[in-house]
């Protein structure tokens, strides 16, 4: 027996399979010890997975990767600043969308460069009517230049990976799981259905339902370090695509 979890982000569906604790095929339980290394790049993975479904869920190609930079001499002091400053432009540019009555969403990660700059990276969403999102982006960032990627299908697991790897390492306290992104409180945030599958295992090839495709390059297989035990997982997208 395994588990199948999925996860509805509107346009797509995330599908992890996997085995619960001892409840694996026994040749593949508990090889052997994971070294701490393994265990945190296994947290950086979930983590980074956690943010692939919040794009997934509330952006859609044509929305933006934005990138604020700072001039030379509008560099903040310190991370705290640079914080105070991202809250200073988050706010303006939700101040303006609900003039509009339009919910301001978006995913950020602060980071500091090898040399000791820092700038933020954020998803928002593009607004086609109603708002001009470059010219407000820029009004509202007024310490450097802004610069504007288009998200495209299919990237999103590579984006997800950059904001996580990317983001500022702050000095972690022992014990504590921290989340190094921040993001608006009116994402959609999926949760995930739990259903147990009644076979041994699950196929290296997964068949996409009715409906939907599997993404490309989207079907990963990997192990668990603290189980020992396989797990699969893949991207379904809708055939019919609608905006979250």
């Amino acid at each position: 027996m395994y588990h199948k979890k999925t996860y509805d982000c509107g346009r797509a569906v995330v599908v992890i399979k996997y085995y619960p604790v001892q409840r694996g095929p026994k040749e593949e339980r508990g090889k052997r010890a994971r070294s701490p290394d393994e265990i945190r790049r296994w947290d950086s993975q979930k983590r980074a997975r956690t943010v692939q479904r919040l794009i997934l869920a509330n952006f859609e190609e044509d929305d933006y990767h934005l990138t604020l930079t700072y001039r030379q001499d509008e560099r903040p002091e310190g991370l705290e600043e640079a914080k105070k400053r991202l809250s200073t432009f988050i706010g303006k540019m939700r101040a303006a969308y609900k003039k509009k009555d339009l919910p301001f969403k978006w995913v950020a990660v602060t980071e500091q460069g090898q040399k000791g700059a820092y700038h933020h990276h954020l998803i928002i969403q593009n607004i086609r009517s109603g708002i001009d999102t470059d010219k407000l982006v820029r009004k509202c960032w007024p310490w450097g230049r802004p610069m504007f990627v288009l998200l495209d299908d299919g990237d999103y697991e590579q984006l997800a990976d950059y904001l996580v790897k990317k983001e500022t390492k702050e000095k972690e306290e022992p014990g504590k799981n921290q989340m190094y992104y921040s993001r608006s409180r009116n994402l959609i945030v999926p949760q995930p259905k739990i259903e147990k599958i009644y076979q041994k295992r699950w196929k290296p090839e997964p068949k996409a339902p009715k409906g939907f495709e599997i993404e490309k390059g989207s079907v990963v297989s990997g192990e668990n370090p603290v189980t020992g035990l396989p797990w699969q997982r893949y991207i379904l997208i809708r055939t019919t695509r609608r905006r979250p």
